[in-house]
């Protein structure tokens, strides 16, 4: 019989995907060296090699294709396992595990959820927060989490989401600045004409900073940074303050009387959010709360007579 543990499994799925054992290491929480040593060690115990080496990462072989398929099998019927036990305990069958960004946080999330638990007060909500969607996703997939909500753009093996909020980006400026006057009147600009000018922008491991520079490098231009800080409300401050500017969400701040804002004309500047889980949802509670969420993007007034609805994936 083989032996193996959730480790191993989780680490095969984020090889697969990632193509890259650093990567994957850091998704799963180990050093490099212990990750390798992991998939040499499982790749002995199969009698088989489930990966190819090459220059640019590793790549699976048919074998390893069929390990992880296998993989990801397994992981989501624990994660079935473990949810139907936690159904037996006095409250933890209770407890909604909510998986999220600082982007979703930071607009549409909380009012949401507390909404929620007004309208559904025996219920629970337990809210985790990620630097990246990747390992967010992945913590779905393997159960660890119930649901998770980001703006991720495409499929997810394994998962399934229900539309959300949109979530659009504009540029944050003091209104005293020289951008400001520049862009009075403007209803929109493209992020192109702001490289030139000095921007506040997120760590370089934020998950919407990422974005941000991932598209304006597809167009060949950088950001001129002045300054970075960790969150939202920090950039926000620092443009306020003439420092520079800062792409941020529209609905992390509204109107703001301290700032002035122009939303991005690019597409990549305009992104809707989704709830992500998997298909089979052993918590009725989890369910309501994807229920209650998806009718709020639709219409706040309506979200407390959500009722369930298909939920189609990606």
């Amino acid at each position: 019989m083989l032996h193996f543990d959730s480790t191993h499994l989780k680490l095969l799925a984020a090889v697969a995907r990632t193509g890259s054992v650093s990567k994957a290491a850091e998704e799963v929480h180990l050093a490099v060296s212990s990750a390798s040593a992991r998939l040499k060690e499982l790749e002995e115990r199969l009698g088989v090699a489930l990966f190819e080496r090459h220059g640019r990462g590793m790549r699976l072989t048919p074998a390893g294709q069929a390990s992880e398929r296998y993989a990801r099998a397994m992981m989501l019927e624990a994660a079935d396992w473990e949810e139907e036990i936690r159904r037996f305990k006095s409250t933890a069958g209770r407890v909604v595990r909510a998986a999220t960004l600082p982007n979703a946080m930071a607009t549409c999330l909380p009012d949401d959820v507390s909404r929620f638990l007004t309208v559904h007060p025996e219920i629970q909500v337990s809210i985790q927060s990620f630097g990246r969607a990747e390992p967010m996703l992945e913590a779905v997939l393997a159960g660890d989490a119930d649901l998770g909500v980001t703006t991720w753009p495409g499929s997810f093996p394994g998962l399934v989401c229900a539309v959300y909020w949109s979530l659009e980006l504009a540029a944050f400026m003091s209104p005293e600045s020289a951008l400001a006057r520049r862009l009075q009147g403007r209803t929109e600009v493209d992020a192109a004409e702001l490289v030139d000018e000095d921007c506040i922008a997120l760590d370089p491991g934020a998950a919407l900073q990422h974005m941000i520079d991932e598209s304006l490098s597809a167009k060949g231009c950088t950001l001129k940074v002045k300054l970075r800080t960790q969150n939202y409300a920090d950039a926000l401050h620092f443009a306020a303050t003439g420092t520079g500017f800062a792409i941020l969400p529209v609905k992390a701040f509204g109107a703001v009387g301290h700032v002035f804002s122009v939303p991005l004309a690019n597409e990549w500047a305009k992104r809707r959010l989704r709830i992500w889980h998997r298909p089979t949802l052993r918590s009725p509670d989890c369910r309501t709360l994807i229920d209650f969420l998806a009718a709020a993007a639709r219409s706040p007034q309506t979200a407390a007579a959500a009722e369930p609805q298909a939920l189609a994936a990606s």
